[in-house]
């Protein structure tokens, strides 16, 4: 069982692009647990309010882009004025242990630097 606090922001920060983030440590009763890592971009951003699949051919990401809402769970009791674009390491194969903190950190600053790039659309 993990000392960490289940379904909480376990590390907020803004990254090197400017862009606030979060890594959400995710307790799960069925599988591993595992963290999902999230960055939130200006509601002006051209790639805000874009579905998962849509933010795919603009960013890659560990996992692919898993989620995009006004909020992260957890993280916020309400919908915030950033557009949060987020990632987990809970597919096949991926381990508490090899998705370190310092990992999904890394991990959001990458996807960080990506959102910054295409804030003049597709690059």
């Amino acid at each position: 069982m993990s000392s960490k606090q289940p379904n909480k922001a376990e590390k907020r920060w803004t990254t090197k692009a400017g862009y606030p983030a979060v890594v959400m440590f995710r307790e799960n009763w069925l599988f591993d647990n595992y963290r999902c890592g999230y960055v939130g971009i200006p509601l002006s951003h051209p790639l805000a309010k874009r579905w998962c699949e849509e933010l795919d051919e603009y960013v890659t990401v560990h996992g692919g882009v898993t989620y995009s809402d006004d909020y992260v769970p957890g993280a916020h009791k309400r919908k915030t004025r950033k557009w949060w674009v987020g990632f987990d390491c809970a597919h096949a194969g991926d381990t508490e242990e090899e998705w370190t903190l310092k990992r999904v950190e890394k991990e959001c600053e990458e996807l960080a630097k990506q959102l910054a790039g295409k804030v003049c659309g597709k690059s």
